[in-house]
């Protein structure tokens, strides 16, 4: 969009904003805000709002106050807000008290990815295709999910009950300046897909993390729960969050895709934990490493691994690091590259990834394979129904 400080300040005050909310993501992609008047922006643009670390991203955190930048690339009016007093949005990178990165900022990671594979003369491009389920809800608000729809896949009305919220999300995107190829009913009852038209990188991780907040918020609206939980219901397809990532060459550089397809190879299975970040990401299965990763012949790579609950940010930036290890002959050398095959292999998997590790940085790092050790454990202690339905009467 090109906005700038100065763009931003004159759409506030031609198009009556009155609040902006100062967004920003945690380690695992969920939008937090800070909400501010139009007259604090300045004062926004200076980083002088301030939040806990500890609050924000969890007890282990010991930065103490945090400050946010405001991209005004990111400027954004929610169509969806009062016509009289607009609401904005500006997505932020996230700094500590003395200005310098926070640790765990994922935007500034993929920010980092990028610069690197510019200076190498490459201007990575990324498509995204996001599917997810469309639930009605019961009178109290909650989503029912064994409730009957009888559309499939590329089904249309009045079979497809959530097509016309599929069009106002569309039509909401389009609104905010996020250009959308297509969309359609998938092939299980109420799940959708929407594909985002390409874009550079960061614009695509931004527009990923915007797609949720539309869906939800236009799916309220309509009377469904937007669920992108990525096995949802036993029995039926789970949801995906494809990307296709295609590169354009500056500065006279060259473009190796066999290199940066062996090196994606040699790392993939590192990435899951971030690509596919729950123990319920598992239950959508990949069952080998040649489903989860294509590369065609025009130097286009296709991933059909990542899920919904994935960290875009995160996700694109170890995808493209580790292509770049395949063209700088860093990529570590597998003769096996198995997909793990549930969370806690993930984790082991993580755990032996060191340029995946390097790449995030101690910090994340450290934090992603405790929170993830928990998630396991607290799983593995589960008694679920199924367990008292095989056993309970026969042990």
């Amino acid at each position: 969009m090109n906005n700038t400080q100065e763009s931003v300040f004159q759409m506030v005050r031609d198009e009556d904003v009155s609040f902006i909310r100062l967004q920003f993501t945690d380690l695992f992609g969920t939008l937090k805000n800070i909400a501010i008047t139009r007259s604090q922006l300045g004062r926004a643009f200076d980083g002088r709002f301030t939040f806990d670390a500890t609050k924000a991203f969890g007890a282990f955190d010991d930065n103490g106050l945090l400050t946010l930048e405001p991209d005004p690339e990111t400027f954004v009016i929610f169509p969806w807000r009062p016509q009289q007093g607009k609401v904005a949005r500006l997505l932020c990178c996230v700094k500590t008290a003395l200005g310098e990165p926070y640790p765990s900022d994922t935007r500034a990671v993929l920010i980092r990815t990028l610069r690197k594979a510019r200076d190498l003369g490459l201007s990575p491009t990324v498509d995204c295709r996001c599917e997810f389920f469309l639930f009605p809800t019961d009178e109290t608000g909650k989503p029912v999910t064994d409730r009957a729809e009888h559309a499939g896949y590329l089904d249309l009305g009045p079979l497809d009950s959530g097509e016309n919220t599929r069009r106002d999300i569309v039509l909401t995107l389009e609104d905010i300046g996020i250009p959308v190829a297509s969309s359609h009913h998938e092939a299980a009852p109420f799940q959708h897909a929407v594909t985002l038209q390409a874009a550079d990188a960061l614009s695509m991780a931004d527009a990923m993390i915007t797609l949720k907040l539309v869906i939800r918020t236009i799916a309220q609206r309509h009377g469904f729960f937007a669920s992108f939980m990525p096995k949802p219901k036993r029995g039926v397809p789970g949801s995906g969050m494809h990307l296709g990532l295609s590169f354009q060459t500056i500065k006279n550089a060259s473009f190796d895709a066999r290199a940066f397809h062996d090196g994606i190879a040699a790392h993939l299975p590192g990435t899951a934990l971030v690509s596919n970040p729950l123990v319920n990401s598992y239950k959508r299965p990949v069952s080998d490493l040649a489903d989860a990763f294509l590369a065609k012949g025009d130097g286009r790579f296709d991933l059909k691994h990542p899920d919904p609950a994935a960290n875009p940010y995160l996700t694109i930036a170890l995808i493209i690091e580790a292509g770049l290890s395949g063209l700088n002959g860093t990529a570590e050398k597998s003769t096996e590259c198995q997909f793990p095959q549930n969370l806690k292999a993930a984790i082991e998997t993580f755990e032996k990834d060191r340029l995946i590790q390097e790449i995030l940085g101690k910090t994340i790092s450290t934090r992603l394979i405790a929170t993830k050790e928990e998630e396991w454990a607290e799983y593995s202690s589960q008694v679920t129904d199924w367990e008292l339905s095989k056993w309970l009467f026969r042990i």
